[in-house]
């Protein structure tokens, strides 16, 4: 049979096929518009939280395949988290003028301590109660999958079986403990981004001042 010429349903590779070949406008993306040197890490946090958004949207429509969703479901809502934090910790050392120097870590545990003390230090804050609702289901995603292979391979680089220990997950329940978090993440992005602006403000109507 000619695969090239077959009149087929399901879509297969052709001479037509090209990763970087543009068409319908409306489907095309444009990756640096939404890394910008004032935040580069917008496009890519958004973009996991929008995934997990479309991924639990077709979950609830279709009413199947959970059982195989679940897992890049996961992945991105744990990506989010890491990329969220670590765009807060970059953040504040923008903001406070320090060398820049994120973590290359992945343990979701270590990069919330980071974000959480630095935030702190900087005073802009004062919401115990939600931070440590933010900290317990952080600390719950990070006990879910500690090394970020839980959701992407079936078994870790040493071999060992992923989720043996986990019967079920609610996907609904997750997103909706999750989508509070992202909401809680995005408030302090903002409220920090507002609060250095006032400062280099005030600092430069004093200078002028002088």
């Amino acid at each position: 049979m000619d695969f090239d010429t077959a009149d087929w349903i399901t879509p297969w590779p052709n001479p037509k096929s090209d990763l970087r070949a543009v068409g319908d406008d409306s489907m095309v993306a444009y990756p640096t518009w939404r890394r910008s040197p004032e935040d580069p890490w917008f496009g890519y946090v958004e973009g996991y939280r929008l995934a997990a958004q479309a991924i639990v949207d077709q979950a609830r429509t279709c009413g199947l395949n959970h059982d195989s969703l679940i897992f890049p479901f996961l992945m991105c809502w744990r990506h989010y988290v890491e990329l969220r934090l670590k765009s807060l910790i970059n953040l504040v050392q923008r903001g406070t003028g320090v060398e820049i120097n994120v973590p290359s870590t992945h343990n979701l545990a270590k990069l919330w301590e980071k974000a959480a003390c630095m935030v702190d230090e900087v005073g802009a804050f004062d919401d115990d109660k939600s931070t440590q609702h933010v900290r317990r289901l952080i600390l719950q995603l990070h006990a879910l999958d500690p090394t970020a292979q839980e959701a992407r391979y079936p078994i870790t680089t040493k071999g060992l079986p992923t989720f043996d220990k986990v019967d079920r997950l609610d996907m609904r329940t997750i997103h909706e403990a999750m989508d509070g978090v992202a909401n809680y993440l995005t408030g302090t992005d903002v409220g920090l981004t507002e609060h250095f602006r006032f400062r280099q403000e005030l600092a430069e109507e004093y200078r002028y001042d002088w």
